[in-house]
């Protein structure tokens, strides 16, 4: 009993002391700025060098600088500040802010913390002002006040939201204010949480652009239901038990088929192996088999063939829960596990 209550304990502190912060490092050429899923680095003329974002734990690079990193076609500039809101130990909890002199203007970037993949870009004048590409140029897309650039290796795409300026290229001509940022993974709930009021339009462009297939259509289909069952319970533990308990319903009649096909074949178990035994030639033991499959009205594939057909629904239905890890990171406490994001056995021995 002793040793339960401590593994018990254990298990608690190990689900609950995950956090979500928000840390800059000093580099030899620059800085780096990092959140949970998602790392920037800038150099020392504030233009963003590189972007890795987190994929199986591990970092994958999807921006690399090539003279659109924010750069601004008419000064050089140096840092001024750098600097974070709401310190804790070892990082921050709300943002980072990065400020940069540029001659006579300000350049401001505001990294904010959560599962969104946004920051903002500030300027304090006029400015050309080079918005970044994740792909080449032919995978560029515009509409009114949007700047979309798609990567389809790997699904990524850099969208920047403009209220002003003309646009030629991917190069802004921009009366100052604010640029809003996303760069990250083409996940339209991420998108759509962190520019609502441009999400029609940011759709279309990707669309354009040919980001989502027939596939995806089948697939955001589930996600937008598991979103749904979020949004009723308020809580992404509860809509997991809810899609799970669905999705086995919806399936239980090929699997029931699956287990009385099993079933059948188990209880003719003794025939096969006696058969197998009496025939030793090839063509007229399978006779004999068929023979005995027909009378006894099984049939030795069907639960086979009824498991191949549910697995492309599970690895599915595996991609829509493992979908939204961002959002299981950044959201409510389920019980005694504070991050639904966390694998491995030690955050889910209970």
């Amino acid at each position: 009993m002793r040793t339960l209550v401590v593994v018990l304990v254990v298990a608690m502190i190990g689900v609950s002391v995950a956090q979500n912060l928000i840390t800059f490092r000093r580099l030899e050429n620059g800085v780096e700025v990092e959140e949970r899923f998602i790392t920037y680095v800038l150099d020392p003329s504030g233009n963003l060098s590189e972007i890795f974002v987190r994929v199986f734990n591990r970092k994958t690079k999807i921006y690399q600088h090539s003279g659109d990193g924010f750069d601004l076609t008419s000064a050089s500039c140096t840092e001024d500040f750098v600097g974070g809101e709401k310190e804790v130990d070892g990082g921050y909890t709300d943002k980072v802010i990065l400020r940069y002199r540029c001659g006579s203007l300000e350049k401001t970037y505001e990294f904010i913390n959560g599962p969104y993949y946004t920051f903002e870009v500030h300027l304090s004048g006029k400015a050309e002002v080079a918005l970044p590409r994740v792909w080449t140029p032919d995978k560029d897309g515009f509409s009114d006040g949007v700047f979309v650039s798609y990567a389809p290796k790997g699904k990524y795409v850099s969208i920047v939201l403009y209220d002003s300026g003309e646009l030629v290229g991917n190069v802004l001509k921009y009366p100052g204010g604010t640029l809003r940022v996303y760069i990250g993974p083409a996940k339209k709930t991420l998108i759509k949480n962190a520019m609502p009021e441009k999400y029609d339009e940011i759709m279309d462009v990707l669309n354009r652009l040919g980001a989502y297939g027939w596939y995806d259509t089948l697939f955001y289909g589930l996600v937008w239901f598991f979103y749904w069952l979020y949004d009723i319970t308020g809580n992404f533990g509860w809509a997991i038990i809810i899609f799970t308990f669905v999705v086995r319903l919806v399936l239980y009649p090929m699997y029931h088929a699956q287990t009385k096909s099993m079933i059948k074949l188990r209880k003719i178990q003794k025939d096969v192996e006696y058969i197998r035994k009496k025939y030793k030639d090839p063509r007229r033991q399978q006779e004999e088999l068929m023979k005995l499959y027909r009378e006894k009205g099984v049939n030795p594939a069907g639960g086979c063939l009824l498991m191949l057909v549910q697995l492309p629904i599970f690895f599915m239905l595996w991609g829509v829960i493992r979908y939204f890890e961002e959002e299981f990171a950044f959201g409510k406490p389920f019980l005694l596990w504070k991050d639904l994001s966390v694998g491995g056995f030690k955050a889910n021995i209970i």
